[in-house]
């Protein structure tokens, strides 16, 4: 079972990119460039930006937002029959008896956590892409059909004017669900590890919250013990282009040394920076990184230290693997994390 899928934003240069809400960045407000913000009826608002609606008269009206093919989102029905989501009057979809189906529309594809499948699981968080011929959406609303109402928490809507692959609604699903490669992965409030290995975080003075943020004089993130290692991805913004990154264990560590990634203890194999092979970091803004090296035991993964200097710098979603993840892979983590820089 999910207990709390990893946020994901979607690209919001996408044009086709109708209506994104209900996600850590935006709560009910539309995070696309299209400014279709709900009006929240009754919907209790929970952490990460989802919406919890009770079945009785809950919901959030975003509206006209346009011609629509494809509705994302993470549902968690209380039970096998519940309402999803209002495309306009007559054209709405729900949960009945565990399968998800369509009233005036057309369906095409239906995917439930990445596999083509019409069965939902009630009391479980689920992630749903539910495709259509396209549809005017004037009055697009959560969790009811114009008359009955559905008990469902939904996070993480993304409305499209687009038909989705197959691969890329299995990319959606996996970004959000920690597998067991990923062996830590630290993101947005950073106060806890959101990888299924749930390890424990000691904080040294490091601002917290929306990422991690570092004084350079003695402020650490401590992770402990993570077992075997191959590769780490992370967003950085460093104070200036000489700055200590990770200290993977007694006399391993990574830093920015004059514009150029290094290791010290570590045999790199590889070096991306915003998805392609460089070891050269370039201006002090936001950029990715993922660094690959050989297998190396991080008996003490530490966060903003070599040991015994620190580093000055803003960092966020963190993610460290005990594989080695392929130049696309280093790629896509950079497309479908950056519209949060």
């Amino acid at each position: 079972m999910i207990e709390q899928p990893i946020p994901v934003l979607p690209d919001n240069t996408n044009s086709n990119l109708k209506l994104a809400s209900l996600n850590k960045q935006s709560g009910s407000r539309d995070y696309s460039k299209n400014g279709k913000n709900g009006t929240v009826t009754g919907a209790a608002a929970l952490k990460n930006g989802a919406y919890s609606h009770d079945g009785v008269d809950d919901k959030i009206d975003f509206g006209d937002i346009g011609n629509i093919r494809a509705i994302e989102a993470w549902v968690n029905p209380s039970t096998t029959t519940q309402e999803l989501f209002l495309v306009d009057t007559g054209k709405d979809i729900m949960v009945s008896s565990g399968t998800i189906t369509y009233t005036g529309l057309t369906a095409v594809a239906t995917y439930v956590n990445g596999a083509a499948t019409t069965t939902l699981a009630a009391g479980q968080k689920s992630h749903i892409v539910c495709i259509f011929t396209q549809v005017d959406a004037n009055n697009f609303e959560t969790a009811n059909d114009g008359t009955n109402y559905g008990a469902v928490e939904i996070e993480m809507l993304n409305v499209y004017d687009e038909v989705p692959t197959a691969n890329w609604v299995a990319s959606r699903f996996e970004q959000s669900v920690p597998d067991s490669s990923l062996v830590l992965h630290v993101a947005d409030d950073c106060d806890r590890d959101l990888s299924r290995y749930k390890h424990t975080l000691t904080n040294s003075g490091c601002i917290l919250g929306k990422g991690i943020e570092t004084d350079g004089t003695d402020d650490k993130l401590d992770c402990g013990d993570i077992g075997n290692i191959k590769a780490i991805s992370f967003w950085v913004d460093p104070e200036s282009n000489t700055q200590e990154l990770f200290l993977v264990d007694t006399g391993k560590d990574i830093m920015i040394n004059s514009g150029t990634i290094t290791y010290t203890g570590l045999t790199a194999a590889a070096t991306y920076v915003n998805g392609a092979a460089t070891t050269t970091y370039k201006g002090n803004f936001w950029q990715h990184i993922m660094c690959v090296f050989t297998q190396a035991d991080a008996n003490n993964f530490e966060i903003g230290t070599d040991g015994s200097n620190f580093g000055q710098f803003k960092m966020d979603d963190i993610r460290v693997y005990n594989r080695v993840p392929t130049l696309a892979e280093a790629n896509d983590i950079y497309e479908l994390t950056r519209s949060k820089r």
